[in-house]
């Protein structure tokens, strides 16, 4: 994998999501996140533009990724002790991410971010939502704009990611504890409402 190479990332809900998507960029790429509940017409359609050198994939995503396209399985993986390697630190103008749009206007058009974009952006928030230095919830798709801010301020911030839906069985993941920062869309807020009140964050929602 070379420099700024594309891989796709179609990891379902999970700690395994976040790790690949640090390892794409430790080895210098660019992740493509791929939502495993698109359809596949939809998941073909973006790694057969996008061209991704492989797709990092969990174990029962094998069969959703297109003939011919590479694949690396995370589920079960050990790991072995070999050479220390060096990450790649990329520089601001590099990509860091592709994101495709919805399609609702047509075809779907994948988004590059740069890096120093999404810097900026990530200081952004620490700065207007303090109460990402706490925790926050990633309960969206990384295809999406909203799992990037559930997920980055916490991290660079030294806070708790806690990885999990936002829905009845969010109190046994928090246990007890509580966010301190939430975004959601305006149709989450009925999801929000229905659940105990030590679910609504203590910083900013």
């Amino acid at each position: 994998m070379g420099r700024e190479s594309v891989v796709g990332v179609m990891v379902g809900r999970s700690v395994d999501v976040v790790v690949a998507l640090l390892g794409v960029w430790k080895a210098g790429g660019v992740y493509l996140p791929v939502d495993p509940e698109y359809p596949v017409e939809r998941v073909g359609l973006m790694l057969g533009d996008a061209g991704p050198v492989c797709v990092v994939v969990s174990g029962g995503l094998v069969d959703r990724v297109p003939e011919g396209v590479a694949v690396v399985v995370v589920d079960g993986v050990e790991v072995a002790e070999g050479p220390v390697v060096v990450p790649v630190v990329p520089g601001p103008g590099d990509a860091a991410y592709v994101m495709y749009t919805s399609g609702s206007t047509g075809r779907p058009k994948g988004v590059v971010v740069t890096h120093g974009a999404l810097a900026a952006y990530v200081a952004w928030c620490v700065g207007v939502y303090p109460g990402v230095r706490e925790s926050s919830l990633l309960h969206a798709s990384v295809s999406f704009d909203l799992g990037v801010t559930g997920l980055y301020p916490t991290l660079v911030s030294g806070g708790c990611v806690y990885v999990a839906a936002l829905d009845e069985g969010l109190p046994a993941v928090l246990d007890g504890d509580r966010l301190g920062f939430l975004k959601v869309t305006p149709s989450h807020l009925p999801l929000l409402e229905a659940l105990p009140r030590e679910c609504v964050p203590t910083g900013q929602l």
